[in-house]
């Protein structure tokens, strides 16, 4: 199914997330950005469609066809192969953003709210350089967020915290499994 994507058009609503940091907003078709990486100021331009298609693309053509991937992904609570997620469930994409009196670096990569999910700018750019991230590890991103979709918890104190990021390791992106991102 196609993504949809958030650039503030009517009929689409913004999911209210319970966080103290960070909310959901429109997208921004290219945006340019400045962000503090190492006390340096990077100033950078992302085509946000293009960065997420070729992401959605990366994991149809290389995640979604692996055995190891759609097992995993069908034993989380939804029973649902990765493949059949990406292929029957519509997402809307979603830019993530800080709550007034917070910062950009205090955000996670992204967050999920059921059939939506929000990237936010660090989801593109590499926190340690401010270079634009890989098509993969984008990827990575987004599948942790569709294991959410799947089942997977969203719960950090929970014994399971890891099953979303753990899908990683079963979906050939086990480079980019980081054991911090629980919940």
């Amino acid at each position: 199914m196609p993504l949809i994507y958030n650039y503030g058009q009517k009929g689409i609503s913004i999911p209210r997330v319970v966080s103290r940091i960070y909310k959901y907003a429109s997208l921004t078709e290219v945006p340019s950005v400045e962000v503090q990486v190492k006390k340096k100021t990077i100033k950078t331009t992302i085509n946000s469609r293009k960065r997420i298609d070729d992401a959605w693309a990366y994991l149809k053509d290389n995640c979604a066809k692996r055995a190891k991937c759609n097992d995993y992904f069908a034993n989380l609570s939804r029973k649902m192969t990765l493949s059949d997620i990406m292929n029957n469930v519509t997402f809307t994409v979603h830019c993530l953003v800080p709550k007034e009196g917070h910062k950009d670096d205090e955000l996670p990569l992204a967050n999920s709210s059921g059939q939506d999910f929000a990237l936010s700018i660090w989801a593109f750019l590499d926190t340690t350089t401010g270079a634009q991230n890989t098509t993969p590890a984008l990827a990575a991103t987004i599948l942790h967020e569709l294991a959410h979709y799947a089942g997977a918890t969203t719960n950090r104190a929970d014994k399971n915290s890891l099953q979303a990021e753990n899908a990683l390791m079963h979906c050939g992106l086990k480079q980019y499994h980081n054991p911090e991102s629980k919940g």
